[in-house]
């Protein structure tokens, strides 16, 4: 079982259910570390990942690595944990948003849409419940990892909205039978609304673009998706950093979207926020799609 289903297995789900955030935190960092006391080899695929991009590869590294690594997956359940109320309030408590919730709005209130493309790193499973508490219409491109997940997450997101504490959250799921996520990508943006999307993931429409001297596979059809769809996007490559225990600061760097180096600029964006927190790109326990 990988660690991302083994986390967010019924068990574990169940033995978090009710807890406070530093006890989930602990539970949940607890058994990951467990299951990479089982699982060697997927240490050393970190290993090997920090190699290819040149991060100092040292035990308390790999240490930090393994714990941001499962920090994503804790702060990917912390909402089944408790009430929409509960969760509402860690979120107005822990995160700092500092001026971008206003500029996301402003945005808005300007007839633009607003694509945020992500990437696996910090606490970026935070962003979308966080920008919903502030009532900005969202809409989040994303695969669950069983169909049992993705059902209790609905109907969570549903009992937010129901509230009246949190905005909507449209789920576009890829791959789901009946879901065609570009036509609904798109839909998104032409309703001036915020579109949540990986953007360092490998699909078909995948370009080559440069990660600390290496080539890689990245964009998923970010570039051709906005060249397509013919509105005024605003472009963005927002960041979550853990900046303490349960602490957090919003990051947003720009795009331009007339660019022709879109997702280059993406990279370049991402590579900068690694070489200062390079413990948090949670993204090394991946194969990284690489072209060499």
């Amino acid at each position: 079982m990988s660690l991302s289903k083994y986390l967010q297995s019924p068990e574990i789900l169940s033995a978090i259910k009710g807890q406070s955030p530093e006890q989930v935190e602990s539970i949940i960092i607890n058994k990951g570390f467990e299951w990479y006391d089982k699982h060697q080899e997927e240490c050393d695929l970190i290993q090997k990942n920090c190699t290819i991009f040149g991060i100092h590869n040292t035990p308390a590294m790999q240490h930090d690595i393994k714990k941001h690594i499962i920090l994503h997956y804790f702060e990917k359940v912390l909402g089944l944990c408790g009430s929409p109320q509960w969760y509402q309030h860690f979120l107005q408590e822990h995160l700092r948003y500092e001026n971008k919730i206003d500029l996301i709005k402003e945005n808005l209130a300007n007839s633009k849409a607003v694509l945020l493309a992500v990437a696996h790193f910090g606490a970026i499973e935070l962003l979308a419940p966080a920008l919903s508490a502030h009532h900005i219409p969202i809409n989040v491109v994303l695969r669950f990892s069983t169909e049992q997940l993705s059902e209790k997450i609905r109907l969570y997101s549903e009992a937010m909205t129901k509230t009246g504490l949190f905005s909507q959250i449209q789920f576009i799921e890829i791959g789901k039978p009946g879901s065609y996520s570009a036509l609904e990508m798109a839909s998104a943006l032409r309703r001036k609304e915020v579109l949540i999307s990986v953007f360092d993931e490998e699909t078909q429409y995948s370009k080559q673009v440069s990660l600390f001297g290496k080539k890689v596979k990245g964009g998923a059809g970010l570039d051709t998706l906005l060249k397509h769809t013919n509105v005024p996007v605003a472009v963005y490559t927002p960041f979550i950093i853990r900046t303490d225990r349960l602490q957090y600061s919003l990051s947003l760097e720009t795009v331009d979207s007339d660019n022709s180096d879109l997702i280059q600029q993406m990279y370049n964006n991402l590579a900068n926020i690694i070489l200062k927190y390079p413990e948090q790109w949670y993204f090394l326990h991946e194969e990284i799609p690489l072209m060499e």
